[in-house]
C-alpha cells in the first residue's frame, strides 16, 4: 500500500537543512508543519503542561494567593487556547510562558 501525498510532503525535507533554531521558528514552513501535526502535538502539550502546572500548584503555590492565581491563570489560558484552536504559534508561546513560570515557582519553593 502506498502512502498518500498528504503524509509525504516536501516541507519536511526543507526543514531538515542546517538552520539554526531561531531560523526554523521564524520559518513559515515550520509553523505549517506544526499546524499539520496539530492533533499529534495537542495531547503531548496538554499532558505535559497540565502535569507541570499541577505539581507547581501543589508545591510552589501552596499558600500564596498571588502564586496560586498566576499558576492557575496561565494554565487555564493554555487550556483555552487549545480549545479555541488558536494557531500553533500562539499555543507554543503560551505553553512556553506557562512552563517558565511554573519552573520558577518550583525552584522558588525548593530554595
Amino acid at each position: 500500500m502506498e502512502t498518500s501525498s498528504i503524509i509525504a510532503r516536501p516541507i519536511a525535507k526543507e526543514l531538515n537543512q542546517d538552520q539554526g533554531i531561531l531560523a526554523k521558528l521564524n520559518s513559515e514552513l515550520f509553523w505549517e508543519e506544526m499546524e499539520f501535526s496539530r492533533f499529534g502535538l495537542t495531547p503531548i502539550l496538554l499532558m505535559s503542561i497540565v502535569c507541570l502546572s499541577s505539581i507547581a500548584m501543589a508545591f510552589g503555590a501552596g499558600s500564596f494567593d498571588l502564586r496560586l492565581i498566576l499558576t492557575a491563570g496561565l494554565s487555564l489560558t493554555f487550556l483555552v487556547s487549545m480549545l479555541a484552536l488558536l494557531p500553533m504559534k500562539w499555543i507554543f508561546k503560551v505553553a512556553a510562558i506557562t512552563v517558565i513560570v511554573d519552573l520558577i515557582l518550583l525552584v522558588g519553593a525548593i530554595f
